[in-house]
């Protein structure tokens, strides 16, 4: 018969096994404790020594010892049965924690740092050999604002905040450089795109025909402008030696155009025309000084276009504005100063069918138009015109209100007329049928 097991036997051994295997893994835990504690000098040593290296290598090295160390502490530290327990492992782990974010915050300046240097050479080769474009002062701009931000980034406690310091005085006075031609050469290329538009501007009043002297005097204008904005282009820009080059040819077209303008006669202006009775046959373009008598002067209009002529004579009773239309292929007398044989009329050349806008005051003084005299009247009710035509051409007045006065051709005889307004002026278009 087999004999029965010893249960009793079996759990004493059994329980014999357990704390003897716990009695190994406690050992086990204190001979780790008693190890991670003897390293202890040899860790706070390499602090020592590195912790304040401006080494990168060095520090991502401690870094690497340290961070093991920390989480070998951290295993034994974390033990929960009290005689186990390590506190001397728990003051030693709140030491190195803070160690290790140092060495981080060390490495990361250091980083900082190098990557501001390379961004500053990159600009410096970037910027060599003066001038640049826009773009490329552009770009070394913002290589210099990214590395003065890193270095802004870089706190007071890292190992390499006072080289970070001196640097981003260096970087702050060469963006500032950089700041100063960038604006320069931008003025410089909108200065030197608006000369050229102010040149194409002066070409196009240039071109325009019939020529006018408005137009002269525009282009005059346009290239005096272009001469002043190229001559304040600054040195040292891309467009610097072009503009000195524009600056010749555009400063001799404003003298060109200068002299044209000092000697142009505009035929559709009035042009002093200077009669010498002892110079028959003087002309201002087709219209041609044919004659002269005791104080009278004949002109003639050898053209298809009409002249009108401006002068002042004495009628016995006031000197008198007169405006007297020469009509083509015809002829017309005017009247001299009474002490010479000469004057100075004024003449212009009419483009179109003669028509002409009038504002008279009532304390206007007489006048006469195209061979109607006007005489304004100041009264109670506004302005009275008395008109008078004597040898006039077929001729229209036409009222602003609408209303019209009609004077025909009909020679020997005087036509007369009236205005009233109640106003103090009276404006009204004059037209030749």
């Amino acid at each position: 018969m087999a004999s029965k097991p010893n249960f009793k036997l079996i759990s004493i051994s059994i329980g014999l096994i357990i704390l003897l295997i716990s009695l190994l893994g406690a050992l086990s835990i204190k001979n780790h404790q008693r190890q991670f504690l003897g390293k202890k000098n040899t860790i706070e040593a390499l602090l020592l020594n590195t912790i304040n290296s401006i080494d990168k290598d060095t520090l991502e090295k401690t870094h690497q010892e340290v961070e093991e160390y920390i989480k070998q502490l951290k295993f034994v530290a974390d033990v929960k049965i009290p005689f186990l327990s390590c506190q001397e492992c728990q003051v030693q782990l709140q030491y190195m924690q803070p160690k290790l974010e140092t060495i981080n915050n060390n490495i990361k300046g250091i980083e900082n740092l190098e990557a501001a240097m390379n961004l500053a050479i990159k600009s410096a080769i970037l910027t060599q050999n003066p001038p640049h474009s826009v773009d490329t002062w552009e770009q070394a701009k913002s290589q210099y604002l990214q590395s003065i931000k890193l270095l802004e980034n870089i706190n007071p406690e890292n190992v390499v905040f006072d080289q970070a310091q001196e640097k981003l005085i260096d970087y702050r006075k060469n963006l500032a450089y950089i700041n100063d031609v960038y604006s320069l050469e931008k003025k410089a290329i909108t200065t030197f795109q608006d000369s050229k538009k102010l040149v194409e501007e002066s070409n196009n009043y240039l071109n325009r025909q019939p020529k006018k002297r408005s137009d002269l005097q525009e282009a005059e204008s346009k290239l005096k402008q272009a001469v002043t904005l190229l001559t304040n282009i600054s040195n040292g820009t891309t467009v610097t030696k072009i503009a000195k080059e524009d600056l010749i040819h555009v400063h001799k077209k404003y003298q060109e155009v200068s002299v044209k303008l000092k000697n142009f006669i505009d035929p559709t202006e009035f042009n002093n025309f200077e009669i010498k009775c002892n110079q028959i046959g003087s002309k201002f373009i087709d219209l041609e000084l044919v004659n002269c008598f005791g104080y009278f002067a004949t002109l003639k209009n050898y053209s298809n276009d009409w002249y009108e002529i401006n002068y002042h004579y004495n009628n016995g009773r006031i000197l008198t504005e007169r405006f007297v239309l020469i009509p083509p292929g015809r002829e017309k007398a005017v009247s001299l100063r009474r002490d010479i044989q000469r004057d100075i009329i004024k003449v212009r050349k009419l483009l179109s069918p003669p028509s002409k806008r009038v504002k008279i005051n009532c304390n206007d003084q007489l006048i006469d138009i195209w061979g109607i005299e006007i005489n304004p009247k100041c009264t109670s009710q506004g302005t009275y015109l008395d008109l008078s035509a004597y040898n006039t051409l077929k001729t229209l007045i036409r009222l602003d209100s609408g209303n019209t006065l009609r004077f025909e051709n009909i020679e020997l005889i005087t036509q007369n007329g009236r205005i009233t307004s109640t106003g103090k002026t009276v404006d009204f278009t004059i037209l030749i049928e």
